[in-house]
């Protein structure tokens, strides 16, 4: 394996070794935000195609909240961690009581709801509840 390069010699540094087998271009990773995107399309569809009466108002609005929180995110400051976290924190306050109402016009199906939002909001870095959660349990350490 020595001729492609991905064992280290005896001796050499890490940053020896990473700058020896780091690809020539950087490796375009996904982004986050690509995801959240993704997600607002789905369930605008999934709304429009599945719903009928007041579910599908109410369920296009749901979607309509999540774009909102995209848009103002992308306008904060990066660095102003606080605000993003309340605006996360709000955005998902706001989609739990959307699908609450979704719960309770259409019932069935829509249970799944508020566990794919709160699931939305935990895999992103920016998570109000995850920070929460941490926050919780650095008090207890």
């Amino acid at each position: 394996m020595g001729e492609n390069g991905a064992v280290s010699t005896p001796g050499e540094t890490y940053e020896e070794w990473r700058a020896r087998t780091a690809p020539a271009t950087p490796v375009r990773t996904f982004n986050p935000r690509t995801w959240d995107w993704g997600v607002i399309a789905l369930l605008g569809v999934f709304f429009a195609v599945v719903g009928g009466g007041w579910g599908t108002a109410i369920g296009l609005s749901l979607p309509l909240v999540l774009a909102v929180e995209a848009v103002l995110h992308g306008r904060l400051d990066p660095d102003d961690v606080r605000r993003d976290r309340v605006l996360r924190g709000a955005t998902l306050l706001a989609t739990l009581a959307l699908s609450g109402l979704i719960i309770w016009v259409d019932g069935g199906f829509a249970a799944v709801l508020p566990v794919l939002l709160v699931l939305l909001d935990l895999k992103d870095d920016r998570s109000f509840l995850r920070s929460v959660y941490e926050r919780r349990r650095a008090r207890r350490a």
